[in-house]
């Protein structure tokens, strides 16, 4: 299964008792945290690293989520009910890619 394929799952799960929903695609540079509201669910999908050195890595977690990366490419979805913050160690660059699901009931 793709990851459009399983985003789409995602995104239909999650919106399944809303009247109406706003999709939007958004890619950030060195974000130190992303504000998720209460009436949204954000999912990532992409990340992309640039290390500095041996022994690098990037952590991002939620109140529903939580992963650590050393990769310098990481295509998997998480999702996130809550705001999403940014560690790392040995990093010159990141830069995220997410979808921003909006309920409105």
């Amino acid at each position: 299964m793709s990851i459009d394929t399983i985003l789409q799952h995602m995104i239909k799960s999650d919106s399944k008792d809303c009247k109406e929903t706003v999709i939007s695609h958004h890619k950030v540079d060195n974000p130190y945290r992303i504000d998720v509201k209460s009436d949204e669910v954000i999912y990532i999908d992409k990340v992309f690293i640039k290390k500095t050195a041996q022994g690098a890595w990037l952590e991002f977690h939620s109140a529903t989520e939580s992963r650590t990366i050393q990769e310098e490419s990481y295509n998997q979805i998480t999702r996130h009910k809550g705001t999403v913050n940014f560690s790392h160690k040995n990093i010159d660059q990141f830069s995220v890619s997410y979808v921003k699901l909006r309920l409105i009931k």
